[in-house]
Protein backbone atom coordinates (compact mmCIF):
# COMPACT_ATOMS: atom_id res chain seq x y z
CA UNK A 1 0.00 0.00 0.00
CA UNK A 2 1.44 3.44 -0.94
CA UNK A 3 1.75 5.79 1.94
CA UNK A 4 3.85 8.04 1.10
CA UNK A 5 4.88 10.72 -2.25
CA UNK A 6 8.34 11.60 -2.99
CA UNK A 7 9.18 14.04 -5.35
CA UNK A 8 12.29 15.54 -7.78
CA UNK A 9 12.67 19.11 -7.85
CA UNK A 10 14.46 19.99 -11.33
CA UNK A 11 11.94 18.88 -14.16
CA UNK A 12 8.66 18.38 -11.89
CA UNK A 13 8.96 21.18 -9.40
CA UNK A 14 10.15 23.58 -11.00
CA UNK A 15 11.75 23.69 -14.71
CA UNK A 16 15.02 22.59 -15.25
CA UNK A 17 16.39 25.61 -16.23
CA UNK A 18 20.13 24.34 -15.81
CA UNK A 19 19.73 21.54 -17.88
CA UNK A 20 17.57 23.24 -20.62
CA UNK A 21 20.06 26.08 -20.89
CA UNK A 22 23.24 23.86 -20.99
CA UNK A 23 22.09 21.66 -23.73
CA UNK A 24 22.44 24.69 -25.89
CA UNK A 25 26.33 24.80 -25.52
CA UNK A 26 29.04 23.21 -26.88
CA UNK A 27 29.64 19.60 -25.01
CA UNK A 28 33.12 20.80 -23.58
CA UNK A 29 30.89 23.90 -21.74
CA UNK A 30 28.71 21.31 -20.86
CA UNK A 31 30.78 18.75 -19.33
CA UNK A 32 32.51 21.69 -16.80
CA UNK A 33 29.12 22.92 -16.04
CA UNK A 34 27.68 19.02 -15.19
CA UNK A 35 30.85 18.49 -13.06
CA UNK A 36 30.30 21.87 -11.23
CA UNK A 37 27.29 20.45 -10.37
CA UNK A 38 27.78 17.36 -9.14
CA UNK A 39 30.47 18.73 -6.97
CA UNK A 40 28.07 21.15 -5.75
CA UNK A 41 25.15 17.58 -5.02
CA UNK A 42 27.91 16.13 -3.57
CA UNK A 43 28.75 19.20 -0.92
CA UNK A 44 32.17 19.12 -1.90
CA UNK A 45 31.92 22.78 -3.16
CA UNK A 46 29.59 25.77 -1.87
CA UNK A 47 27.09 27.26 -3.71
CA UNK A 48 29.23 29.99 -4.30
CA UNK A 49 31.86 28.34 -5.79
CA UNK A 50 29.11 26.22 -7.75
CA UNK A 51 28.06 28.97 -9.67
CA UNK A 52 31.41 30.67 -10.59
CA UNK A 53 32.06 27.37 -11.92
CA UNK A 54 29.28 26.92 -14.40
CA UNK A 55 29.68 31.08 -14.86
CA UNK A 56 32.99 30.21 -16.51
CA UNK A 57 32.24 27.74 -18.09
CA UNK A 58 28.71 29.44 -19.80
CA UNK A 59 31.10 32.38 -20.26
CA UNK A 60 28.52 34.38 -18.18
CA UNK A 61 28.62 36.81 -15.31
CA UNK A 62 27.52 35.19 -11.75
CA UNK A 63 24.78 38.11 -12.17
CA UNK A 64 24.01 36.93 -15.56
CA UNK A 65 23.59 32.99 -13.91
CA UNK A 66 21.27 34.20 -11.14
CA UNK A 67 19.10 36.42 -13.34
CA UNK A 68 18.47 33.57 -15.80
CA UNK A 69 18.06 31.15 -13.27
CA UNK A 70 15.59 33.47 -11.46
CA UNK A 71 13.68 33.84 -14.58
CA UNK A 72 13.74 30.60 -16.03
CA UNK A 73 13.02 28.17 -12.75
CA UNK A 74 9.13 28.35 -13.19
CA UNK A 75 7.37 26.11 -10.06
CA UNK A 76 4.82 23.57 -11.39
CA UNK A 77 2.01 25.55 -9.80
CA UNK A 78 -0.90 22.45 -11.07
CA UNK A 79 1.63 19.95 -9.09
CA UNK A 80 2.27 22.06 -5.95
CA UNK A 81 -1.21 22.30 -5.37
CA UNK A 82 -1.99 18.99 -6.16
CA UNK A 83 0.83 17.95 -3.05
CA UNK A 84 -1.29 19.85 -0.58
CA UNK A 85 -4.76 17.66 -1.57
CA UNK A 86 -2.86 14.63 -1.71
CA UNK A 87 -1.34 15.86 2.11
CA UNK A 88 -4.71 16.52 2.92
CA UNK A 89 -5.75 12.69 2.28
CA UNK A 90 -3.10 11.86 4.61
CA UNK A 91 -0.42 10.59 2.53
CA UNK A 92 3.13 12.15 3.40
CA UNK A 93 5.24 13.59 1.04
CA UNK A 94 8.62 14.78 0.61
CA UNK A 95 11.36 15.92 -1.91
CA UNK A 96 14.47 14.23 -2.87
CA UNK A 97 16.74 15.96 -5.17
CA UNK A 98 19.82 16.41 -6.25
CA UNK A 99 20.45 19.60 -5.37
CA UNK A 100 23.17 21.59 -2.82
CA UNK A 101 22.53 22.00 0.25
CA UNK A 102 20.13 25.09 0.78
CA UNK A 103 19.10 24.90 -2.92
CA UNK A 104 15.63 24.33 -1.94
CA UNK A 105 15.51 27.52 0.40
CA UNK A 106 16.66 29.27 -2.79
CA UNK A 107 13.29 28.11 -4.36
CA UNK A 108 11.33 27.94 -1.63
CA UNK A 109 10.24 29.30 1.51
CA UNK A 110 10.62 27.52 4.68
CA UNK A 111 7.11 27.83 5.61
CA UNK A 112 6.01 26.77 1.91
CA UNK A 113 8.57 23.35 2.43
CA UNK A 114 6.74 22.63 5.97
CA UNK A 115 3.35 23.13 4.22
CA UNK A 116 4.15 21.08 1.21
CA UNK A 117 6.39 18.27 2.38
CA UNK A 118 6.81 15.81 5.57
CA UNK A 119 10.57 15.76 4.14
CA UNK A 120 12.93 17.95 2.23
CA UNK A 121 16.48 15.67 1.38
CA UNK A 122 18.77 17.61 -0.69
CA UNK A 123 22.12 15.41 -1.51
CA UNK A 124 24.25 18.26 -0.67
CA UNK A 125 23.24 18.16 2.87
CA UNK A 126 23.00 14.28 3.01
CA UNK A 127 26.20 13.24 0.50
CA UNK A 128 24.25 10.93 -1.75
CA UNK A 129 22.78 11.66 -5.07
CA UNK A 130 19.92 9.90 -6.91
CA UNK A 131 20.08 6.93 -8.23
CA UNK A 132 22.25 5.97 -5.22
CA UNK A 133 19.82 3.41 -3.02
CA UNK A 134 20.83 5.52 -0.10
CA UNK A 135 19.01 8.24 -1.10
CA UNK A 136 15.94 6.22 -1.63
CA UNK A 137 16.04 4.64 1.69
CA UNK A 138 16.95 7.57 3.56
CA UNK A 139 14.23 9.71 2.67
CA UNK A 140 11.79 7.05 3.21
CA UNK A 141 13.36 6.39 6.70
CA UNK A 142 12.34 10.21 6.73
CA UNK A 143 9.22 9.69 5.83
CA UNK A 144 8.62 6.44 8.81
CA UNK A 145 7.60 4.38 6.07
CA UNK A 146 9.22 1.41 4.13
CA UNK A 147 10.40 1.76 0.56
CA UNK A 148 8.07 -0.33 -1.02
CA UNK A 149 5.38 2.32 0.67
CA UNK A 150 6.94 4.86 -1.56
CA UNK A 151 6.28 5.99 -5.25
CA UNK A 152 9.43 8.59 -6.32
CA UNK A 153 8.06 11.36 -8.97
CA UNK A 154 10.92 12.39 -11.16
CA UNK A 155 11.71 13.12 -14.81
CA UNK A 156 14.61 10.74 -15.51
CA UNK A 157 14.22 7.24 -16.43
CA UNK A 158 17.72 6.47 -14.35
CA UNK A 159 16.38 8.22 -10.97
CA UNK A 160 12.93 6.42 -11.47
CA UNK A 161 15.18 2.84 -12.12
CA UNK A 162 17.35 3.64 -8.47
CA UNK A 163 14.07 4.04 -6.85
CA UNK A 164 12.63 0.61 -8.29
CA UNK A 165 15.74 -1.49 -7.33
CA UNK A 166 15.48 -0.85 -3.66
CA UNK A 167 11.51 -1.57 -3.68
CA UNK A 168 10.02 1.93 -4.19
CA UNK A 169 7.21 2.42 -7.27
CA UNK A 170 7.92 5.21 -9.82
CA UNK A 171 6.44 7.30 -12.20
CA UNK A 172 8.44 8.79 -15.16
CA UNK A 173 6.85 12.70 -14.76
CA UNK A 174 6.40 14.07 -18.82
CA UNK A 175 3.71 16.86 -17.96
CA UNK A 176 0.85 17.18 -15.28
CA UNK A 177 -2.12 15.40 -16.51
CA UNK A 178 0.20 12.16 -17.62
CA UNK A 179 1.50 12.41 -14.02
CA UNK A 180 -2.34 12.74 -12.30
CA UNK A 181 -3.35 9.77 -14.27
CA UNK A 182 -0.25 7.31 -13.45
CA UNK A 183 -0.76 8.64 -9.86
CA UNK A 184 -4.54 7.31 -9.71
CA UNK A 185 -4.03 4.16 -10.80
CA UNK A 186 -1.03 3.62 -8.98
CA UNK A 187 -2.97 4.43 -5.92
CA UNK A 188 -5.92 2.87 -6.53
CA UNK A 189 -3.70 -0.57 -7.55
CA UNK A 190 -2.20 -0.35 -4.05
CA UNK A 191 -5.37 0.04 -2.22
CA UNK A 192 -6.73 -3.11 -3.74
Amino acid sequence: MIKAIIFDCFGVLVEDWLGNTVKKYPVDSQIHVWDAVKMLNMGFIDYQEGIRQMAAALNMSEQELQKSRHEKEIRNSDLISQISVLRSKGYKTAVLSNVSSGGLARRFTTEELNALFDAVVESGSVGFTKPDKNAYIYTADKLGVTVNECVMIDDREDFCAGAEAVGMSSILYKDFMQYKIDLGVLLADSNV
